[in-house]
């Protein structure tokens, strides 16, 4: 049977507690595919920011790869909310930190080549003085 989230997160907690670290096997006769799951809906965007906070409280290692990240760029941008725009706000419950922390890194010099061609062919945006302007709006007098 399966169990609620709370009860999950709560197992998950001790899981933690007792282990010392947040990596579930993905044969864990319980975690592992809550956890699985868990994952694939915050790539996704499928979690509300409140779960995403519950999670993350817990000690939840969302272990994302850069694919995982790019994959979620598109939906962004295919989404209402990005609306085909590729550089989320720094408020973005789940990619503007990330975002910020790319920008952070290629200014470094610590993004790898690819990751940075592979950002640039989105369209996404190095610095806001490199963003385009925003649409104009006509006033109605």
């Amino acid at each position: 049977p399966m169990l609620r989230d709370d009860d999950n997160i709560e197992l998950f907690r001790r899981y933690r507690e007792q282990n010392g670290n947040a990596d579930v096997p993905q044969d864990h006769p319980i975690l592992g595919e809550w956890a699985r799951r868990t994952r694939d809906e915050y790539i996704r965007m499928d979690l509300s920011d409140e779960r995403i906070g519950r999670l993350e409280a817990a000690g939840f290692d969302w272990q994302l790869s850069f694919e995982d990240r790019l994959r979620q760029l598109r939906l962004y941008s295919e989404g209402d909310d990005g609306n085909g725009d590729v550089n989320p706000p720094r408020n973005h419950a789940v990619l503007g930190e990330w975002a910020r922390s790319v920008r952070q890194s290629y200014r470094n010099g610590q993004l790898p080549t690819e990751h940075a061609a592979s950002l640039v062919a989105m369209g996404f945006v190095w610095s806001q003085h490199d963003a385009p302007p925003p649409p104009r709006t006509t006033a109605w007098e």
